[in-house]
């Protein structure tokens, strides 16, 4: 299948302005369907990565953040994104630690030093250990420059994705009445 038919030619508007939340479980992809999709999704600001090597075989969307950054210094997926969570063991395992790490890095700083936008990597704590291990260079600059938060969970759970809605989230009643109200509304005429 040819990649461009993937998606639509008009890349004029973008058909997900209020999308500010983004979750990728288990997408194997490659650089043009990466961009294509941040593109399309370019308001997001939470970006849920989590992937299971035994199901996703090929590249991974952190990875491709990563070559991205490697190969074209200066492009940026997700441009508003504040905080990025994501399980990177299996990035970890195709990379050198000692010439790549600088790469997973350069993935949140490039919005600071580019955009002068903050953006935080959130890690499990078995990630944060690993990278900490193998990248102790980088993993100093990653916690000096305030750019990682942990998860607090183990990498093959899925828990730290917002949806569906826990038991302890609420939903606002008003909107959610505001919601429902339109929707019958809409059925009458």
């Amino acid at each position: 299948m040819d990649d461009s038919s993937a998606f639509p030619s008009n890349t004029d508007s973008i058909p997900f302005p209020s999308l500010r939340s983004l979750a990728l479980i288990d997408c194997p992809t490659n650089s043009y369907c990466a961009s294509r999709l941040a593109h399309l999704t370019e308001n997001v600001t939470n970006l849920y990565i989590s992937n299971d090597s035994t199901v996703c075989t090929s590249e991974d969307i952190f990875t491709v953040m990563v070559e991205g950054v490697k190969t074209s210094p200066g492009t940026i997926l997700w441009p508003q994104l504040e905080a990025l969570y994501c399980n990177v063991d299996d990035a970890m395992q195709g990379f050198d630690p000692s010439e790549d790490f600088q790469y997973f890095l350069k993935v949140v700083t490039s919005h600071w030093e580019s955009l002068k936008k903050h953006c935080t990597l959130y890690l499990s704590d078995e990630d944060a250990e690993a990278w900490r291990t193998l990248g102790p260079v980088t993993w100093k600059q990653l916690v000096d420059g305030e750019f990682f938060a942990r998860i607090g969970i183990s990498p093959g759970e899925l828990d730290f994705v917002p949806w569906p809605p826990r038991t302890t989230q609420k939903f606002d009643k008003k909107w959610e009445r505001k919601f429902l109200t339109s929707r019958a509304s809409k059925k009458l005429e």
